[in-house]
């Protein structure tokens, strides 16, 4: 069975194979380089933090950055002290 595209269909092939061969090839290699490097740092993680990502090298890659990382990795940690108040952030007093 032959199936023809009609010519707004071979125009969206045309975009997309353009798109492909220009924007995304060229980062092809670069992309993985990361990906490798990142499964070399897992490689590193200690097994008791790689419980924190269920064991899983993509949830560590997904979530790196986002402060739920941080907290697993044990390099961010949620100020628990309140800020005392400074004159500088104190409200004006009310002139009467």
């Amino acid at each position: 069975m032959d199936f023809a595209y009609n010519d707004e269909q071979k125009e969206i092939i045309k975009v997309v194979r353009d798109l492909v061969e220009k924007e995304i090839v060229p980062y092809a290699a670069e992309l993985q380089n990361i990906m490798l490097r990142a499964e070399q740092i897992w490689e590193e993680v200690p097994k008791e933090i790689k419980l924190k990502f269920d064991n899983d090298v993509d949830k560590f890659i997904a979530s790196y950055g986002t402060i739920e990382w941080a907290k697993n990795l044990g390099i961010y940690q949620e100020n628990q002290v309140e800020a005392k108040p400074t004159e500088a952030t104190k409200a004006p007093e009310a002139k009467e």
